[in-house]
């Protein structure tokens, strides 16, 4: 849901919520109103009969002039407004209205002497007022208040209806000028901030809406020619960077490429006049020599891990465990390794980057073995973020101490197993770059597992995916 319907439908109910408890108050208010205005006249007529009742002895005058005083006042023909004449014992001596008798008025007033003022019916509330008479008896005025809880009640839904008119036609002119002065210009400002975010600064942010939204659309379009700048500066650091490593790996190999073969045209030249220590020697030569290749080899392709492009697509892993197992397979059988894996998930990500993560690991896995054949499995769990791998295996173990350091560059568990000391340090800085994380669990002895995570599909937009294919199908 977007931010301006939200906006509306906060609003919407705000006002709503406002105006009913608005309206609430005032239906309670004007009934109480109500009440007390019926409460007055009852008291106003039983006390005009009291009066008159001091003036006139003949009983039956009095209940003429009763029979008169009530159709005076029941001008609305009211079937709740009565005048009744009690005893002490409460039976009706008088009914003002004989020829629309109510039984459930007459049932309460003969049961109960209450000075209540309201009193509760099964279907209706009575407003009521007594005073007793100068002979003994009681006179009663009686009057419904439901037929003007209607009247209010229908005034009060009129008012609602009012109400939320006048509040949708404010919604409407505020949700216009929001989405003109506010709404608008911040979505026009985040597109600018991703097309930033995919190296795009050659966009701007317009500078519309209101003040303060213009004021960050200037700081912004102001950060966007500074980020152009260090990306342009960065670009051209990282152009050379890359050049000088490949400069130097030719420079490096070279010479070691010459003192490999300046080695074999020894062996092959005087071998056979040279004593087994010379031989020795030279075969050493030759082992450092290769393993120096090899350094170089690995530490070019380190350094190009962090400058190549963000060539990202949608990556079958298990095609690129099955392609990072084969190019293992010579030192898989050799070792008489076992490997297995659960079906791999597909994901985001350099594919090719991501089958030297598996080879490395598998390798690692292979070389450091104990006593017993090598056995690997390769896992994936679906996690909140994304994809976690692990590689399992039934090896050496780790210290606890070194398994942060052998994410480092050099940095070996065990020593006496051959290698350049990159392979882990490289896992970590391709999965770093994929926005993801490595590490390792283990014991001395009980195998280690290392982990790493890569970003699930529905986590990266379908913009980045454009953005990733466009620079594929540009660096090809």
């Amino acid at each position: 849901m977007s931010l301006r319907v939200k906006l509306a439908l906060y609003i919407t109910a705000a006002v709503l919520v406002i105006a009913c408890f608005g309206i609430l108050a005032d239906y309670r208010r004007e009934y109480r109103e109500h009440a007390r205005n019926t409460l007055l006249s009852l008291e106003e007529q039983v006390g005009a009969l009291r009066v008159a009742q001091q003036s006139i002895s003949d009983t039956q005058r009095f209940r003429d002039y009763v029979h008169a005083f009530s159709r005076q006042w029941d001008q609305s023909n009211s079937p709740g407004h009565h005048i009744f004449l009690l005893d002490s014992q409460g039976r009706i001596l008088l009914r003002s209205h004989p020829e629309r008798p109510h039984p459930g008025i007459e049932r309460i007033l003969s049961s109960t002497n209450s000075p209540e003022s309201i009193l509760p019916l099964p279907d209706h509330r009575l407003a009521q007022a007594r005073r007793p008479l100068s002979d003994g008896t009681v006179i009663v005025a009686t009057q419904y208040l439901d037929l003007a809880e209607t009247e209010l009640r229908s005034e009060m839904i009129s008012r609602g209806i009012s109400t939320g008119a006048i509040a949708l036609v404010v919604l409407a002119i505020l949700s216009i000028t929001l989405n003109r002065s506010v709404l608008g210009p911040l979505r026009r400002l985040g597109a600018a901030a991703g097309a930033w975010a995919r190296n795009d600064f050659s966009v701007r942010a317009p500078a519309t809406g209101s003040s303060d939204v213009r004021a960050i659309a200037i700081e912004f379009n102001r950060m966007a020619e500074e980020l152009k700048h260090y990306s342009e500066d960065l670009q051209r650091s990282n152009q050379d960077l890359e050049r000088f490593a490949y400069v130097a790996s030719h420079e490096l190999k070279a010479p070691l490429a010459e003192i490999n073969l300046s080695l074999n045209v020894l062996e092959k030249v005087h071998g056979p006049n040279l004593d087994e220590s010379a031989r020795q020697w030279i075969d050493n030569a030759s082992d450092r020599a290769r393993a120096m290749q090899r350094l170089i080899s690995n530490l070019l392709q380190y350094a190009r891990a962090g400058f190549e492009d963000r060539r990202f697509e949608r990556v079958e892993t298990q095609q690129a465990l099955e392609e990072a197992l084969k190019n293992c397979e010579s030192l898989i059988q050799e070792k008489g390794a076992e490997v297995t894996h659960d079906p791999m998930p597909t994901v985001v990500a350099d594919g090719s980057q991501l089958v030297e993560v598996f080879q490395n690991l598998v390798s690692n896995a292979v070389k450091y073995h104990g006593e017993a054949p090598p056995q690997i499995h390769v896992g994936a769990t679906r996690a909140p973020d994304g994809w976690v791998f692990r590689v399992r295996d039934n090896g050496l173990g780790i210290p606890v101490e070194c398994q942060e350091k052998i994410f480092w560059m050099f940095e070996r568990a065990h020593g006496n197993v051959s290698g350049t000391g990159i392979g882990l340090a490289l896992c970590k800085r391709i999965v770093e770059r994929h926005g993801g994380r490595i590490w390792v669990e283990s014991q001395p002895g009980n195998g280690s597992t290392f982990f790493f995570t890569i970003p699930s599909i529905d986590r990266v937009s379908e913009d980045s995916l454009s953005s990733s294919k466009q620079l594929t199908a540009e660096a090809d």
